[in-house]
């Protein structure tokens, strides 16, 4: 037999082991109830309500992190992931929250952008601020198989407050790994950038930290520059920390 919740219980709710005890505060409901129950998502004590954490449901748990798997990535360095990843960054964008890369090696064969929501402005970002979050720059992997593109672009308005940490980003000689637009208080951390044409290129960039990046074996490492347009800005208050621009064939770093 299934059970569900009374009315009397609050969840979360730890048993006592006194079966018979507690009875009465569950209602016993079929295997069909209990699925029309949990799939319900109008009825406050039914649906995502059933599977509560600490007070949330679980669906608001998991949605603090948007994997690009609920959007159908495969990450088995086989199949063209683009599409997917597009669709959980334009989510982000939309919603807020964190594009979160789980580990393995996700497939692009074109640019994939995550976009600044441009109507939310407050100082402090806000809740649309979307960022990129991987297991690590050696684990989440993004393996470019596109043109002379962007295989990652990161496009910012204003104050941007917007990071990427823990990716890694492979390339095929041609186009750039990173590339960044428009930006202010802008984070890069544990993110690693080979085999591009430029590892890491941006322009109007400023007020940003770049931390443990990694632009190896690429012609050019990593570049910022001013670019004409309405957040035109030099490139100013930039901070490196613990980066690695080396064997690089042309030059390793120009600011």
């Amino acid at each position: 037999e299934f059970y569900a919740p009374g009315p009397s219980i609050t969840l979360p709710y730890t048993t006592t082991g006194a079966g018979a005890g507690e009875i009465a505060n569950f209602r016993s409901v079929g295997d069909a109830v209990l699925r029309q129950d949990l799939a319900n998502d109008t009825d406050p004590i039914k649906g995502a309500y059933l599977v509560g954490y600490k007070g949330r449901t679980l669906y608001d748990r998991a949605g603090e992190k948007v994997s690009v798997k609920d959007f159908g990535a495969l990450g088995n360095n086989v199949a063209d992931d683009t599409v997917a990843i597009q669709a959980c960054f334009d989510y982000c964008t939309e919603f807020g929250g964190t594009a979160y890369f789980p580990q393995g090696t996700y497939v692009i064969s074109s640019t994939v952008t995550l976009f600044e929501d441009i109507g939310a402005q407050e100082p402090l970002g806000g809740d649309t601020k979307a960022c990129i979050r991987g297991e690590g720059s050696g684990l989440s992997v993004l393996r470019w198989t596109g043109g002379n593109t962007p295989a990652l672009r990161i496009h910012g308005e204003v104050i941007s407050l917007q990071s990427v940490k823990g990716i890694g980003l492979t390339g095929n000689g041609t186009g750039i790994g990173l590339s960044l637009r428009d930006l202010s208080w802008f984070h890069c951390e544990d993110v690693l950038a080979t085999g591009f044409e430029y590892g890491v290129y941006g322009h109007n960039v400023l007020s940003s930290k770049f931390d443990t990046l990694v632009s190896r074996g690429n012609k050019f490492g990593f570049r910022l520059e001013r670019l004409g347009g309405v957040y035109a800005s030099h490139p100013s208050a930039i901070s490196m920390i613990n980066c690695d621009m080396g064997l690089n064939t042309e030059w390793g770093a120009y600011i």
